[in-house]
């Protein structure tokens, strides 16, 4: 589980440039303002939830605040993708990811 939470954490950081509104110092200040919980507590929840394995995250600046894009790979093997609000932890929409 350390390796995946490390993992995904360099996948978080990897994804945006400096100069994004979504760079992972966006994303360490919306925890810090209580605008996002943090990746290490959504993660496992993400795979219970889901019953899959995670293998890429997102962090990403929508209208209404943050959110989090997991794709993981689901129990029949299709990569698919599941949205959570960043500030509840709610899983707002799960779906094959359409990316792959």
């Amino acid at each position: 589980m350390k390796t995946l939470l490390t993992t995904a954490t360099l996948l978080l950081a990897s994804t945006a440039s400096s100069d994004s509104p979504d760079d992972p110092d966006r994303a360490r200040q919306a925890m810090e303002l209580g605008l996002a919980k943090p990746l290490v507590e959504l993660l496992p929840m993400v795979e219970r939830e889901t019953k899959g394995h995670v293998v890429e995250v997102e962090f990403e600046f929508i209208e209404d605040g943050y959110m989090y894009e997991f794709e993981f790979i689901g129990q029949d093997g299709h990569l698919m993708e599941a949205v959570v609000d960043a500030k509840t932890g709610r899983i707002l929409s799960v779906e094959a990811d359409e990316d792959d």
